[in-house]
């Protein structure tokens, strides 16, 4: 049941919410903390150790970053019991993966749990205007599967790489997920794979597709189904210029040097492609369109 509210005399915002409500968030999000207790170390340890998901630590940072700017919406609370349901359906997701010992699904009860707060508090129309930054919170919690995808993307990646620098004349060998030169040998691991710098990629550029780009959202759908395929294609080529400068100064050169720095150049291809593929698709990340004014 849905519940009117008077909007206080300044139009809305945060100074439109009663103390009685700012103390009751402030319980509930005191309540949060505590029976996350268990899944906070986890998180950040994954954030510290994981290198597919080094870059979660900003994720939560950018989702309070939207909410900030779109604080106005609080001006529309009208609390809602199906808040409640979303908050039971959440706690029962983190209940069970920590039975389970399934971390990641009790991390992933954590955005359910947090929508389901906005709910009950502010209402439908509040988790309407940030449901953004609420489903942006996924991509903070690290998935079991990334070493298998990365492994999987092992023998494809090399297979690519070895392609290429045989079409430029460089006498290549691709044997499952090692490479071989006459003068080296090279095994792509997961970590190589591409899959790493792919994640952290997605994550940004639906944060700036979504939120600072102009065009439809047919043609942002689009650019983003693109930014994996186009990572690994970065990241082929990354692996075939290594390949390259191992063929003309030895190994040393290629693992010493450019090795150590061929991160820069994986991101300078992989957002050059991004680049190229938006303006092809009417949302050009170019004319970026943030406004620092709160929505």
């Amino acid at each position: 049941m849905l519940k009117s509210f008077t909007r206080g005399p300044d139009g809305g915002g945060l100074s439109g919410l009663s103390l009685t409500t700012l103390a009751i968030g402030a319980g509930v999000l005191l309540a949060v903390v505590l029976a996350y207790r268990d899944v906070w170390p986890w998180l950040l340890t994954e954030w510290r150790d994981n290198p597919y998901y080094s870059h979660g630590v900003l994720v939560p940072l950018l989702s309070l970053f939207l909410i900030w700017r779109g604080r106005q919406a609080v001006a529309l609370r009208a609390p809602s019991n199906w808040g409640y349901l979303v908050i039971a359906i959440g706690v029962g997701m983190l209940l069970l993966g920590l039975w389970w010992s399934a971390y990641w699904v009790a991390g992933f009860s954590l955005p359910v749990v947090i929508a389901g707060i906005v709910m009950a508090l502010l209402g439908l129309q509040v988790a309407r205007r940030w449901a953004f930054p609420l489903l942006f919170l996924l991509l903070m919690v690290p998935l079991p599967f990334d070493v298998w995808v990365a492994q999987w993307l092992e023998t494809p990646t090399a297979s690519a790489s070895t392609a290429l620098v045989q079409l430029l004349g460089i006498p290549a060998e691709n044997k499952g997920s090692l490479i071989e030169l006459p003068n080296a040998k090279f095994a792509v691991g997961g970590v190589c794979a591409g899959l790493r710098s792919s994640i952290a990629l997605f994550t940004l550029a639906l944060f700036v597709v979504m939120v600072g780009t102009p065009g439809g959202a047919r043609n942002k759908a689009a650019l983003l189904a693109l930014v994996i395929p186009l990572a690994l294609v970065a990241n082929t080529v990354r692996i075939a210029v290594l390949l390259g400068v191992a063929n003309a100064w030895g190994t040393d050169a290629a693992m010493n040097y450019y090795h150590d720095y061929s991160s820069y150049v994986f991101f300078a291809l992989a957002l050059a492609l991004l680049f190229l593929a938006s303006g092809g698709l009417r949302c050009p990340l170019w004319r970026l369109q943030f406004d620092p004014r709160p929505s």
